[in-house]
């Protein structure tokens, strides 16, 4: 598996590292790897706390349009929280998130705080999108501890 625009910096993946999140509910899909060394990356790391009305997230990620790109950041205010474990956030800049389906949202101090998917039918400006959704990483958290 490797970044679109990086085929050679590859890691190969290894099993599911999480095993039950085949909930139909849950976007999520968490893999194991083995021997990565050096990592083409840096592993993210979890926060346990839903995210909250008004707090700043980060959307990183690049819309298919940007054949080239390594990696964006957007800007996210938390708006509203749903179903218990969904959040909404509105995203500056306005930017074309088809393809973003799973990509990590982060707090302010680097924690991924919930995986980017869409459920409603965000605000819009022509093709690019206002606002944009999440599912808490909080909904797996303890899964993905109880994993390693």
């Amino acid at each position: 598996m490797f970044p679109r625009t990086m085929p050679d910096d590859y890691i190969e993946v290894h099993s599911l590292g999480v095993r039950g999140l085949d909930d139909e509910i849950l976007d999520w899909l968490v893999l194991s790897i083995e021997n990565a060394d050096p990592l083409p990356g840096y592993p993210l790391k979890l926060r346990k706390e839903p995210v909250r009305i008004g707090e700043t997230v980060y959307l990183i990620g690049c819309p298919y349009i940007e054949q080239d790109c390594k990696q964006n950041v957007y800007t996210g205010t938390i708006t509203e929280r749903a179903f218990g474990d969904r959040f909404r956030y509105d995203i500056e800049p306005p930017v074309d998130i088809r393809g973003f389906s799973g990509a990590p949202i982060i707090d302010e101090k680097g924690y991924v705080v919930g995986v980017m998917t869409v459920w409603f039918d965000p605000k819009m400006s022509g093709d690019e999108y206002l606002e944009a959704g999440g599912e808490d990483i909080a909904s797996i958290y303890e899964l993905v501890q109880r994993s390693n």
